[in-house]
């Protein structure tokens, strides 16, 4: 089973990690290491025919200080591993530590299905869209209550039978907002406010803009 490794602190060499890190696998032609560096330097590694997680973990804690295991993560979950592949690789700005593989093909499946991928979200918005705005005909006003739009993007999904995703839902009822009321200077200032923590931290925060409805001023 495969399995993706997110290293972050460690108390040996970089050449060290990644023998250590290869070590882990009984095939290191299959295995791809890199080292981000944004925020900071990190690694990210992919492995075939690899040790069990806990078995992992457990060699990782020995060289990773770390406090609540901050300083190392081990996943065996994946929906797409070729697409993670791809995904490692795809930025010219990470640094290849480990590769034995064609990066430009897995560079092109990456961006093809990240393609795929976004004209069926864009696809789903639009029946979203025309779905509230059909619901909505006969009393446009209702447009300016968000629990009445969240409402009929839940009665959607059940029609289509999806599964709920809160965090989806989410984003589409904040795009949803904008477009009936591009001049909601408040949710403008939420998005701006969101734009500056991910900028500031360089890290995922929970911010206002997913939460702006619940406590509208």
């Amino acid at each position: 089973m495969p399995c993706k490794i997110r290293v972050s602190k460690i108390t040996i060499s970089e050449e060290e990690l990644i023998k250590l890190l290869l070590s882990f696998t009984t095939n290191p032609s299959t295995a791809i290491i890199v080292k981000e560096h944004i925020p900071k330097d990190h690694y990210h590694v992919y492995l075939e025919d690899c040790l069990t997680p806990p078995t992992i973990r457990a060699r990782l804690q020995m060289v990773c200080p770390t406090k609540g295991n901050d300083s190392y993560s081990v996943s065996t979950t994946h929906s797409d591993w070729k697409g993670y592949q791809g995904y490692l690789v795809k930025y010219d700005d990470t640094t290849v530590m480990w590769c034995q593989k064609d990066i430009q093909e897995l560079k092109e499946y990456y961006e093809s299905q990240s393609k795929s991928s976004k004209n069926a979200k864009r696809t789903d918005y639009t029946k979203i869209y025309n779905y509230v705005i059909a619901k909505t005909e006969a009393d446009s006003r209702t447009r300016g209550d968000s629990k009445i739009i969240t409402r009929l993007i839940l009665e959607f999904y059940i029609e289509e039978q999806k599964i709920f995703n809160k965090a989806h839902i989410a984003q589409i009822l904040n795009t949803l907002w904008f477009q009936f009321h591009p001049s909601d200077e408040g949710f403008i200032d939420t998005v701006l406010e969101e734009a500056n923590l991910r900028t500031q931290y360089g890290r995922r925060v929970v911010t206002k803009s997913t939460t702006y409805f619940q406590n509208p001023e």
